[in-house]
């Protein structure tokens, strides 16, 4: 399989292409804008003789002839050591400007627009395109911080309309949930896995997740105070009291969207909680696709007590160094990032359910 990485840069009058990249680290994720890069080689190649690495120069990242990054050169170092010449190019993903700069709309607030219209409208001045693969509820008003970045906008919308917001290959955005097409691949102790580390946690997680409803119409059961309203999702597994108040990011938010947005919080902390990093030998499975986020993966790691089980890759890292070729992976259950209750998560090993939940230590 080719897995040779290649970076091409467009200046805007001429394309060239550099290749014998010694250290690679790709990454790619569902919960991170931008994707980014870093290239290394130690000696320079005819292809870099002929050119000079301008920063800001827009770029494409290849694995064979997959594209995997789009977007801008950040920096180029060029490091001089007594018998050693080092060239670095580090760049990220077209939504890097929704993470740097300042968000600009007019007004400084949108009104009655879903999370895709609201996004479209942030990313419109960059360039970027928006696609959404969920149809989400309009959300009634989201005010603009002076100063705030497009990227901290986005993250209050998409906890409003409960979906993942990404940066795809080409350096466009993504609206979604989490995809539920089977796994891609499996991975399995023994086999391609040459690392796995489970971390299970409470640390983040909450007896009552309580989202504060301002002027909200209450009744009976749900008044605490005459002027506030809220909404509580309990977590029996946690068997002391540690509450969570939740400010709702839509401030005429009503109790439907506020059960949503209880149960999103808590569904993602859960999935959090159980995180699985995986160190893998190829970057693609056997079928020579490369894995990619918001895919699913069989996992069968007996010595974890996971067995036979299909999680979702949250991260992905693709590398090249001193110790070779390998894929680094951060997979969670499935079901942390939606916002039915679907706690407890199906394909838990019964004893990982139980250390979390606190029935057994």
């Amino acid at each position: 399989m080719n897995n040779k990485v290649k970076l091409i840069i467009d200046t805007g009058t001429n394309q060239f292409a550099i290749e014998g990249w010694t250290q690679v680290s790709i990454t790619c994720g569902i919960e991170r804008i931008p994707n980014s890069f870093s290239l290394q080689m130690s000696e320079k190649v005819p292809d870099l003789a002929y050119v000079e690495v301008i920063p800001g120069d827009k770029c494409t990242v290849y694995i064979g002839e997959d594209v995997v990054v789009t977007g801008y050169i950040d920096r180029f170092t060029n490091t001089v050591r007594a018998n050693q010449h080092i060239y670095q190019v580090t760049g990220r993903g077209k939504c890097s400007d929704l993470v740097d700069c300042s968000a600009v709309w007019k007004g400084m607030q949108f009104q009655n627009m879903d999370a895709l219209k609201i996004a479209e409208s942030l990313c419109e001045d960059y360039g970027i395109k928006v696609s959404s693969e969920v149809k989400t509820d309009v959300i009634s008003v989201q005010n603009i911080n002076i100063g705030e970045t497009p990227a901290a906008v986005l993250d209050r919308v998409c906890r409003v309309a409960q979906v993942l917001y990404y940066e795809d290959e080409n350096g466009n955005l993504i609206l979604s949930r989490e995809r539920n097409d089977g796994p891609v691949g499996s991975l399995v102790q023994g086999k391609n896995i040459e690392t796995a580390s489970f971390t299970k946690g409470r640390d983040q997680l909450y007896s009552d997740y309580i989202v504060v409803i301002p002027s909200a119409a209450l009744n009976a059961d749900q008044i605490e105070d005459q002027n506030i309203g809220y909404y509580i999702v309990k977590d029996k597994f946690i068997n002391r009291y540690r509450p969570l108040y939740i400010i709702p990011e839509d401030g005429d938010a009503g109790f439907k969207v506020a059960e949503k947005r209880a149960m999103w919080e808590q569904n993602r902390r859960y999935a959090r909680s159980n995180v699985l990093n995986l160190t893998v030998s190829n970057w693609r499975n056997v079928e020579g696709i490369l894995y990619k986020p918001n895919t699913q993966v069989q996992i069968n790691i007996p010595s974890l007590k996971i067995v036979m089980q299909n999680w979702l890759i949250g991260e992905v890292t693709y590398r090249i160094d001193e110790m070779g070729t390998r894929c680094d992976l951060i997979v969670m259950p499935i079901g942390g990032f939606t916002p039915e209750p679907i706690i407890p998560f199906k394909g838990l090993p019964t004893d990982v359910l139980e250390a979390n939940q606190g029935v057994t230590q």
